[in-house]
């Protein structure tokens, strides 16, 4: 594999190198990474030729996007493509009342879980705040599965982050109208969401099957991706 080569993601209009840099350690992961480290490591995966970024509001209480948003400001926006995750909000609170494990000395943020549609927008509006940058390219529906939330809760995770979808046409085009993708293309900010984090047609078909039908289902949840996701105002729901 050569790391630089280019790839299309998926079916949408998005371009990645086959290699990405995953930010989660400079969230300070098992140990502590100054500020300068941090920089130099985002410094050599581009010159190293990486133009996907992957972050999350997780890693580091909010400190991996603060770091990956400093390091990448000055570069050409529409060179490289930047993705975070939705499920989590944060929330500011006293360090000493933080169980910041695994991570070590992170942003004074204390994590709650929130797959909903309000829940998804005010964590990427949180996100673009925390990256200083005007656009996210992909969000994904983050740790809603069995391992996450155990048995017991995860039917109610996983139907939470399901509610605005429902079965449409396609595979990777399968968007029946759901909420937030309807909301955010009349403001001109997405211009797709798919569920693709799955490989196969039927396993998608089962997971979407599992949330409307509240059938028990032990699938992972799909990736939310939207192509220039914007947070200039708050969106509501609509309809």
């Amino acid at each position: 594999m050569k790391p630089t080569a280019k790839r299309r993601f998926g079916r949408v209009d998005l371009t990645v190198t086959a290699m990405g840099f995953g930010a989660g350690p400079i969230g300070n992961q098992g140990r502590p990474v100054a500020e300068e480290e941090a920089a130099a490591l985002v410094k050599a995966a581009w010159d190293a030729g990486l133009r996907y970024f992957d972050t999350s509001p997780m890693y580091g209480h909010g400190l991996s996007e603060a770091r990956i948003g400093a390091a990448l400001r000055w570069y050409r926006r529409d060179d490289y493509v930047l993705c975070t995750k939705v499920g989590r909000l944060l929330k500011a609170r006293p360090r000493r009342e933080i169980d910041f494990a695994p991570w070590v000395d992170g942003l004074p943020f204390e994590m709650r879980f929130d797959y909903s549609y309000d829940g998804t927008l005010r964590s990427i509006e949180d996100s673009l705040q925390r990256l200083g940058l005007e656009r996210i390219d992909v969000a994904l529906i983050h740790d809603c599965d069995l391992a996450t939330h155990g048995a017991r809760h995860f039917r109610g995770r996983f139907e939470e982050a399901m509610a605005d979808f429902t079965a449409a046409r396609g595979v990777y085009e399968r968007i029946g109208s759901p909420s937030v993708a309807l909301a955010l293309t009349r403001e001109g900010s997405m211009h797709a969401l798919r569920g693709d984090a799955f490989p196969a047609r039927a396993a998608f078909e089962a997971a979407v099957r599992a949330a409307r039908d509240a059938a028990d289902s032990q699938a992972l949840a799909p990736a939310l991706i939207g192509r220039e996701i914007s947070g200039h105002r708050r969106l509501s729901r609509q309809g």
